[in-house]
């Protein structure tokens, strides 16, 4: 790009390309080391859940493992809220990928849990999934660390277009525009 003091890239507006993102997040994390690490310190926080997007299933979140995490808003879609009664079933290998599942996972909750593998990442935190309802004093302390959530992430990927009813749309490999 002429001016730019830079490197520039001219992206596809239709498509995201896995390759590139991962690309770019190794990058970032061996530039930038452990500066990026913590970097407006905050408490490191651990999600009570995280969905491993290798087995299809809700896994603990008290392990200290990098996770990815999603940000979108619910809009019109309404999803169903996990509680404490419902939560064994979807910690089985494959389980949120089975018919019996599927109206607790959204659509764009469900092509992020095949990006992330794309982009050499195991576990996705998505709030709907897993910030458990099945106690009020739990949920809010859960919903009030979104923040400190968001930060302990290695990446997160912000739906920008349509909301939790939506796809994501466009990667390269994984799925169409």
């Amino acid at each position: 790009m002429p001016g730019h003091p830079g490197n520039g890239r001219v992206l596809d507006t239709d498509w995201a390309d896995a390759e590139t993102i991962t690309r770019w997040k190794h990058k970032c994390v061996s530039s930038h080391g452990a500066r990026c690490e913590n970097p407006i310190k905050v408490w490191p926080t651990r999600p009570a859940w995280l969905v491993d997007a290798q087995k299809h299933c809700m896994v603990p979140g008290f392990e200290p493992v990098d996770c990815a995490t999603i940000s979108y808003t619910y809009g019109s879609h309404t999803q169903p809220i996990i509680t404490s009664n419902a939560l064994k079933e979807p910690q089985e290998p494959f389980a949120l990928a089975t018919p019996e599942f599927s109206d607790l996972v959204s659509p764009i909750i469900r092509r992020a849990m095949y990006l992330i593998p794309a982009i050499d990442e195991r576990y996705l935190w998505a709030d709907a999934l897993c910030v458990t309802h099945h106690d009020p004093g739990v949920a809010s302390h859960h919903l009030r660390s979104l923040g400190t959530i968001y930060t302990n992430t290695v990446v997160t990927i912000i739906a920008t277009d349509g909301d939790s009813g939506f796809w994501i749309p466009g990667v390269k490999g994984i799925f169409g525009p």
